[in-house]
């Protein structure tokens, strides 16, 4: 919070004031509690856009709470809300009727607000108000005011134009897991078609299982542990630090199935890392299972193999056509496509399909299927096929 000065003079007449006399007590302010006071909507909020990155000040106006008809030293706080419903109290605080909020302070919590990739192009409405207290003891004096609308007001990046760090452009994960070969094999995370900094791969961790993931596909020292991500678990793994320091190994307590995820984003000239678990979940979608209905459904899950060597199955399709399937990594599932070459390798999707894998992509990338066929994948082999 920041520093609040007053001269020992203010701290003793603001005490002398709220106190009563021995002496001629009728001539003397009693002091009372005030519930509410006026914020005052700035005349410039009506018409203006409020431009933080342009500014050093939002300046807010109030009148103190009448707590018996004369001045003593309050404390304000502002509260602020995108919604008019959930309010969060800024650091900022103020001992002069006339708060000037910093724009800085109030951008931050705009940016918290609208999420990792927020759209900046247009103003937004932020609400308001002010809390009060006696600066001598915050339990006394505590009022409200009402609320305002500031309706434009333009938050910025403030890294944008500012050098940052290069951010990776692949990702591997590297352990004693089947895949990894005993960490003498850096596994490739799959980058999906249209979505940035973001890398995902299915692999079978047994019990115990430890490893780390990198940007690179050897060892240069940017490896990471788990102590130096945000380790985000959503799955049954019961992931957590395989040692006592930060660089010790991510590890599994339940060995299975997981699709990893690694999102990666500049935080100034740092490299932000979050590591998502979840259990793996691959789907097929489209023609094989229904035409009328592309979104993920249950009837269409593959069944996941005992071990790291296994194949994954798809349920009997129900029609003919173009095989499509995808892992489920919380985002759009076009974007977490694979197929199957006519090779019979797995390929992740990375080009636009607006028809289908044969005309868009070419014939050796598309799977044309049979009702009651089945499809089988081998996710540590990296290899496919349909019968």
């Amino acid at each position: 919070m920041k520093k609040i000065f007053l001269s020992l003079l203010t701290l003793s007449m603001a005490l002398f004031l709220v106190t009563s006399c021995d002496e001629d007590r009728d001539s003397n302010p009693i002091f009372q509690e005030a519930p509410s006071f006026v914020l005052n909507t700035p005349a410039y909020a009506a018409n203006n856009v409020y431009d933080l990155k342009n500014s050093e000040y939002v300046v807010l106006t109030t009148s103190q709470p009448d707590y018996g008809g004369f001045p003593v030293s309050t404390v304000y706080t502002a509260n602020v809300s995108l919604d008019g419903e959930n309010f969060t109290p800024l650091s900022t605080t103020s001992t002069s009727a006339k708060f000037l909020l910093p724009a800085s302070e109030l951008n931050e919590y705009i940016l918290e607000q609208l999420g990792e990739e927020p759209d900046l192009s247009n103003p937004v409405k932020v609400y308001v108000y002010l809390t009060a207290h006696l600066f001598v003891d915050e339990t006394l004096g505590v009022s409200k005011s009402n609320t305002i609308e500031l309706p434009l007001v333009k938050a910025y990046d403030p890294n944008e134009g500012v050098d940052g760090p290069v951010l990776p452009t692949s990702m591997y994960i590297v352990g004693d897991f089947a895949a990894s070969n005993g960490w003498s094999t850096f596994v490739p995370f799959q980058v999906p078609y249209s979505q940035d900094n973001f890398y995902y791969a299915v692999v079978y961790m047994q019990d115990g299982a430890e490893f780390k993931i990198n940007p690179d596909n050897e060892w240069k020292g940017n490896d990471k542990g788990y102590g130096q991500v945000t380790f985000d678990d959503q799955s049954s793994g019961g992931f957590k630090n395989g040692g006592d320091s930060e660089t010790s190994n991510m590890k599994v307590t339940n060995g299975g199935w997981y699709t990893f995820i690694v999102r990666v984003k500049a935080s100034g000239q740092d490299i932000n890392y979050t590591v998502i678990a979840k259990d793996a979940a691959v789907y097929v979608i489209g023609a094989a299972a229904d035409p009328d209905n592309w979104s993920m459904m249950d009837e269409w899950r593959f069944t996941a193999p005992a071990d790291a060597n296994g194949e994954w199955v798809s349920p009997p399709f129900a029609g003919a056509g173009e095989l499509r399937m995808f892992v489920d990594c919380g985002i759009d599932w076009w974007k977490t496509e694979f197929t199957i070459k006519s090779d019979g390798t797995l390929y992740y999707r990375d080009a636009d399909i607006p028809k289908n894998w044969a005309e868009n992509v070419g014939p050796d990338y598309s799977q044309q299927v049979s009702a009651g066929q089945k499809a089988y994948v081998n996710f540590t082999a990296g290899t496919g096929s349909v019968k």
